[in-house]
């Protein structure tokens, strides 16, 4: 993937990798995976339940539940 550097470009890639993350499940992995790290404290090892439950709202959870 190129570089972006624009809003304008941001706009333009979203729906490639929209249908990257609903096509590819090793990239949807390795997405969750990074939004999982950086959503729990520095050195836990879960999400508290507040963290857990605000997550779950959103778009990437309810892709998941809605594959699985």
């Amino acid at each position: 993937m190129e570089s972006i550097d624009s809003l304008e470009g941001m706009k333009n890639a979203l729906p490639g990798l929209r249908r990257r993350l609903n096509t590819d499940p090793v990239y949807f992995k390795k997405v969750y995976m990074h939004t999982f790290d950086l959503a729990k404290a520095p050195g836990a090892r879960t999400l508290t339940f507040d963290t857990g439950k605000s997550s779950s709202s959103s778009a990437l959870f309810h892709h998941y539940l809605r594959r699985s």
